[in-house]
């Protein structure tokens, strides 16, 4: 019986851990470490459609947060930025922004927290038309 209720203790202190906020479980060592850092995304050539910008903040070694936001600036029927982050193995997840039959001066965000994927971020803008993607960007490397 005593066996049990300390299992069952053991057990509920491991989920009450896992429950915290990524802030409160690691608040002593990443708060002093952890810096926001913003980044521009290149526009498009020889279209005025669209612009994008965006943020990180490295958690601790394990977490990245990502925020990108995208802005209308002219005639289409989407636009976008997506920002991708990948491990030291290649493996990769994105976020994007997207606005679609939006008009000018329409904005969006997007902003994820990524576990493991903190060896490299890129960053890149779209314009959408007719359902599929019609010209890119230049892809810009942040880190």
């Amino acid at each position: 019986m005593l066996r049990r209720i300390s299992t069952i203790l053991a057990s509920m202190a491991v989920l009450a851990l896992c429950a915290l906020p990524a802030s409160a479980s690691t608040a002593s060592t990443s708060a002093a470490h952890a810096a926001t850092h913003n980044f521009t995304v290149p526009t498009i050539k020889h279209h005025n459609v669209v612009t994008a910008w965006g943020k990180y903040t490295k958690i601790n070694s394990a977490r990245v947060r990502v925020q990108i936001c995208v802005k209308q600036t002219g005639p289409a029927f989407a636009v976008g930025a997506i920002a991708v982050v990948s491990k030291a193995n290649g493996s990769s997840k994105n976020i994007a922004a997207v606005i679609i039959q939006g008009h000018r001066g329409s904005e969006a965000c997007g902003v994820m927290t990524f576990i493991f994927y903190t060896a490299h971020l890129k960053v890149h803008t779209f314009i959408g038309q007719g359902g599929k993607i019609i010209a890119t960007g230049a892809v810009k490397k942040i880190y």
